[in-house]
């Protein structure tokens, strides 16, 4: 406290009120007097026409700020720089446009807030004119052709120049040919002397060599087989070649209907579609597919090989007229596909009496169905025969009847003798005129 009473009543000299001032200032920042950083800067040298130069350095005290200012040999142009980011070495500085060659005094002062004072030194800039840039490499290209794929020629080329490339991997030949470069990958290159570098050129690509066109099938979704009014969507797969396109037709050879472009061809019926694929190289190819169509399910009638049976019997049924695609009969005891499953297939067999519907399902089409109906017979019957006289003359006649006549489709024979055997008389529930006798 009595050094900075003595400089605030009499000292003067700068070096004393700066030296009091750090210290104030380092008490308040927290440091301890003596906590300084330094920086060391080497002398740079760059070429003319540069944009900017980089400014080497070691430091002590981890300084992480620095400021910048022209000295007596002062770059015209140049503005000075305060409290920049100080993060490591190089700093990369700025220069003027259309600053000449020769030597240019900087002083740069680093800090740090956080833990060291402030500290000074000078640099000196040389601007070579000995050192000039080369040019920028200038670029030709030619496109991928369908014979190779395409090349990059630096046009500007000039021997004994290092050509540097972004990413590394070309190289460049004799005449300025750029040769290793991957195909489809973007480069860009720069020209340099041994002292200077350009800056880099335009990018550029190889393309790869144009390809003819190729397909390798065609694929229906879902089916390559449709309902009546029913669609399907084609997909060309396998698809390449340089700038293909694939063009749907009617026909071979890209004939008949043009159906449309593109990889998908939609709601498509049945019916033969070719996909027909050109491109920048090559002859035009193609292939085909077809679609199919299915056909709804039909039935005409169900019959039965006897529509009647007797007792105990059994006949076989039959579905007619069946058709449709992947048609499948099924025999029910009820409408609807109701009742009782009886079974599958054309014809249902050892069938007594009672009504039967045929069911017919499949891949296009509402279900469809007919019945036939199958009725009982009955067993033949007989309970009496009787006469008008049971006893007759000489010479006179009676009327025999058979009593309790039964069963599908009776016929009453009249006989002499038993069994069917003797003189057969006549046929009906009488018979008249007869005389004595069995």
């Amino acid at each position: 406290m009595k050094n900075i009473h003595k400089w605030f009543g009499k000292e003067k000299r700068l070096s004393v009120k700066f030296g009091l001032l750090s210290l104030f200032f380092l008490c308040l920042a927290g440091r301890s007097p003596g906590q300084e950083c330094t920086i060391t800067p080497a002398n740079p040298i760059t070429c003319f026409g540069s944009s900017s130069f980089n400014l080497n350095y070691t430091s002590t005290g981890s300084p992480d700020q620095y400021s910048l200012t022209a000295g007596p040999r002062a770059m015209p142009g140049f503005s000075a720089v305060t409290n920049a980011s100080l993060v490591g070495s190089p700093v990369i500085i700025s220069i003027p446009n259309s600053v000449a060659a020769g030597d240019y005094d900087f002083t740069i002062v680093v800090n740090s807030l956080a833990n060291c004072g402030p500290s000074s030194a000078l640099f000196i800039l040389t601007i070579a004119d000995q050192f000039t840039f080369p040019a920028v490499p200038s670029l030709s290209t030619t496109p991928a052709s369908c014979s190779a794929a395409g090349t990059t020629v630096i046009s500007n080329y000039v021997a004994g120049t290092t050509y540097t490339f972004t990413p590394a991997g070309p190289t460049v030949g004799v005449a300025g040919a750029i040769t290793g470069a991957t195909l489809g990958t973007s480069y860009t290159v720069t020209a340099g002397n041994g002292s200077c570098s350009s800056g880099p050129s335009a990018s550029f690509t190889n393309a790869a060599q144009l390809t003819v066109p190729s397909i390798l099938s065609l694929s229906t979704t879902p089916t390559s087989s449709v309902c009546p009014g029913a669609t399907t969507t084609l997909t060309a797969n396998g698809v390449a070649g340089t700038n293909a396109l694939v063009t749907w037709w009617t026909a071979a050879g890209g004939t008949g209907t043009n159906l449309g472009t593109g990889l998908t061809l939609t709601n498509r019926g049945s019916g033969t579609y070719f996909a027909r694929v050109t491109g920048d190289c090559g002859s035009a190819v193609e292939t085909s597919l077809t679609v199919t169509s299915k056909v709804n399910v039909t039935i005409t009638s169900a019959t039965a090989t006897a529509n009647s049976v007797c007792p105990g019997g059994t006949t076989t049924l039959t579905a007619n007229g069946v058709a449709g695609t992947n048609a499948l009969v099924t025999w029910w005891t009820a409408a609807g596909g109701t009742g009782t499953n009886l079974g599958t297939g054309l014809t249902l067999t050892n069938r007594g009496p009672g009504t039967y519907f045929a069911r017919v399902t499949g891949d296009c089409g509402s279900a469809v169905e007919t019945s036939v109906t199958v009725t009982p017979k009955v067993n033949v019957a007989i309970t009496s025969a009787t006469a008008t006289a049971n006893s007759v003359c000489p010479g006179v006649t009676t009327t025999l009847t058979a009593n309790g006549v039964a069963g599908t489709n009776v016929l009453v024979t009249w006989w002499t003798a038993a069994g069917g055997t003797g003189t057969n008389l006549g046929t009906g529930l009488t018979l008249t005129n007869r005389g004595s006798g069995t």
